[in-house]
């Protein structure tokens, strides 16, 4: 499946029926355009969660060392601490494949959105629950931010793509998120 290509960016907007874009391009593979990944609603709210999530991972990164320096830590060790949470992102990713093999992706979704939550509260710190404003929570609050968001981009790219694959009536084999990525 190939997503894109110059015969498509003049018909955006237009739907045609798969087997018309298969007689045009003499392809045996199906071509969907990239606007019909923003007008599937399900699949804009999967870009949209994406996409969200990762500002929430990259937001604080900036700033965050000369917090946790002020907190008493040379910048050196304030930019390792930083590192929890990138090691973690990176172990979810690989944690994240069993996961969604024993669980619904959207299952999935919903836990690593209450993970961030809680772990923005941590890395906040929470004045609302009393939490105390020490680096070791900040630190905590990183990691479980890095594992949740390693974790929820794993099921993301099949619920971005399957939606628009529903609508076009493409068997749902596997193959396109293999392509897409």
């Amino acid at each position: 499946m190939t997503f894109g290509g110059k015969d498509q960016l003049e018909d955006l907007a237009l739907a045609l029926p798969m087997e018309a874009i298969k007689e045009e391009s003499g392809s045996s593979e199906a071509q969907v355009s990239y606007f019909e990944f923003f007008a599937n609603r399900r699949s804009m709210l999967s870009l949209t969660i994406g996409a969200t999530s990762h500002m929430l991972l990259l937001y604080n990164s900036p700033t965050l060392a000369n917090v946790i320096h002020d907190h008493g830590l040379s910048k050196g060790d304030a930019g390792f601490g930083i590192a929890i949470c990138w090691t973690m992102y990176a172990i979810g990713g690989f944690l994240g494949g069993p996961i969604c093999a024993r669980m619904p992706r959207r299952y999935v979704t919903l836990i690593t959105q209450i993970l961030m939550v809680q772990a923005i509260v941590m890395i906040g710190p929470s004045q609302l629950l009393d939490l105390p404003d020490t680096i070791p929570i900040m630190f905590i609050g990183l990691g479980i931010l890095g594992l949740a968001i390693g974790v929820l981009m794993v099921p993301m790219l099949p619920e971005i793509i399957e939606p628009v694959q529903l609508a076009h009536g493409i068997p749902l084999t596997g193959d396109a998120s293999a392509k897409a990525a």
